[in-house]
C-alpha cells in the first residue's frame, strides 16, 4: 500500500475544537440510561409464566434473525467484537456460509484527538448444526482502513439538510489521519496514516440453546466466541488472545413481530498499542427490532452498544451507540441477503459517521 501523506502543518491550528468544559450527558448517566433500556426490553420480552403454553414448531421464537453487523466504533473495532448470537433454526447436519463487508466512515474533530479515516470490515463464516439446539462456527475477519473516499458525499449531504461539519469541509477529503493532542490544539503523538490500525482474525464461536421458548416466552442461548488475531495493530502481535460469553434472546410478539436481544461480557489479553491504553473487558450489548413483511423479506433496526474499551481519551473513553436500518430478503430457496445502513446516536464523537452493511448467507441442507 502506498503511504499517505501524514503531514500535520496546519492542521491543528484549522480543524481541533476547544476543549469540551462540560457534556450535555455524562458516561456514567449514558450507561444508566442504556442499561435500563436493556432491561425494560429484556423484561417487556419476559413476561411472567402464568398461562405460558407450549409453541407449535421448535423455532417458533425464531424468525429470521438480526443482522450480521457488530459495533464499527473506533474502539471496539481495535478488540473483538461479534454479531448478536441469538437462538436460530440451524438443524443437525445443516451448515450456514456467511460472507458480507461494512464500510464506515469516521470522523472525530475534537480536543484531545482529531480521528480521520474510512474502514472496510470484511468476513467469512461457516456455522454447523450439531443438533437443533447446538452449532459451531469459525470466522475470519479482515478490517481495513484508509483515507476517506466517502469526504466529499458526506460534506454534500451535511450542506444539503443544514448540518454541522465540524470542520470535515476544511480538511484534505481521500486522507487518513490519527492524532492525539492536548486539549489545546497541540499534537501529543502523530499516529500517521489509519492503515496502522489495519487487523485481521480468526473466531471459534459455540452455541447451545437453553430453550426454544413458549408463545410467552423467549428462547434463550448460551454462547461464547475465541478470536486468536492474525494482524494486530501496529503490527503487535503480543498476547492476541480474546474470549467472550454472551445470553441472547429470540421473541416473536405476533405474526409479523420479532425481536432480539444480546448482551456480551468480553475480556481482552492485548491491553496495550502504541499510544492507547485498553481497558481489559467490557460489556456489550444490541436489541433489534424486526417486521416481516411477508417470510422472505424482513425490515428491521438495530440499536448497537459498547461499553468503552480505551482508557482516558475523552470521548474515545465512552460508550458508543450505533444504529443499523434495513432489511433481510430472501432471494432464493436457501440464500439470504441483507442490507444496513449505520449511523451513530447520542455520541457523535466515538462512532462511525456514517456506514452500510452488505452480507449473503447460504444455508447448505
Amino acid at each position: 500500500m502506498m503511504a499517505e501523506n501524514n503531514s500535520t502543518e496546519g492542521l491543528t491550528r484549522h480543524f481541533v475544537t476547544p476543549p469540551k468544559l462540560e457534556r450535555p450527558i455524562g458516561k456514567k448517566a449514558i450507561q444508566t440510561i442504556c442499561l435500563l433500556f436493556y432491561f425494560v426490553i429484556l423484561a417487556a420480552t419476559c413476561p411472567t409464566a402464568h398461562g405460558k403454553s407450549q409453541p407449535p414448531y421448535f423455532d417458533y421464537n425464531f424468525g429470521g434473525g438480526p443482522f450480521v453487523l457488530a459495533s464499527r466504533s473506533p474502539g471496539p473495532s481495535l478488540r473483538l467484537t461479534e454479531p448478536p448470537l441469538v437462538p436460530s433454526n440451524l438443524s443437525k447436519g445443516q451448515v450456514i456460509i456467511d460472507a458480507g463487508t461494512s464500510w464506515t466512515n469516521v470522523w472525530a474533530n475534537e480536543a484531545f484527538y482529531y480521528f480521520d479515516y474510512e474502514m472496510i470490515e470484511s468476513h467469512l463464516s461457516l456455522t454447523y448444526g450439531i443438533n437443533k439446539r447446538w452449532m459451531v462456527g469459525i470466522s475470519f475477519i479482515k478490517r481495513n482502513y484508509f483515507g476517506g473516499a466517502m469526504d466529499d458525499f458526506i460534506i454534500e449531504f451535511h450542506d444539503l439538510f443544514g448540518i454541522d461539519q465540524d470542520g470535515r469541509g476544511n480538511a484534505p477529503t481521500g486522507k487518513s489521519k490519527l492524532l492525539l493532542l492536548d486539549g489545546n490544539g497541540n499534537t501529543v503523538a502523530d499516529l500517521g496514516a489509519a492503515n496502522v490500525f489495519n487487523n485481521s482474525s480468526a473466531q471459534l464461536m459455540s452455541s447451545l440453546i437453553l430453550t426454544p421458548g413458549t408463545k410467552l416466552l423467549p428462547a434463550i442461548n448460551l454462547s461464547a466466541v475465541v478470536q486468536y488475531g492474525l494482524e494486530t495493530p501496529f503490527d503487535d502481535n503480543a498476547d492476541p488472545l480474546d474470549i467472550s460469553i454472551g445470553i441472547g434472546l429470540s421473541k416473536r410478539w405476533a405474526s409479523r413481530w420479532y425481536s432480539y436481544h444480546t448482551i456480551r461480557y468480553t475480556r481482552f489479553s492485548q491491553t496495550n498499542i502504541p499510544h492507547l491504553t485498553f481497558k481489559n473487558s467490557s460489556l456489550s450489548s444490541t436489541n433489534t427490532l424486526s417486521w416481516q413483511k411477508h417470510p422472505g423479506l424482513s425490515f428491521l433496526l438495530q440499536y448497537m452498544y459498547h461499553e468503552d474499551v480505551i482508557k482516558n481519551l475523552n470521548s474515545l473513553s465512552d460508550p458508543s451507540h450505533e444504529i443499523g436500518l434495513g432489511f433481510k430478503w430472501q432471494i432464493r430457496k436457501s440464500g439470504v441477503i441483507e442490507f444496513s445502513i449505520i449511523e451513530n446516536i447520542l455520541d457523535y464523537a466515538n462512532s462511525p459517521d456514517f456506514g452500510v452493511h452488505l452480507a449473503y448467507s447460504h444455508r447448505f441442507h
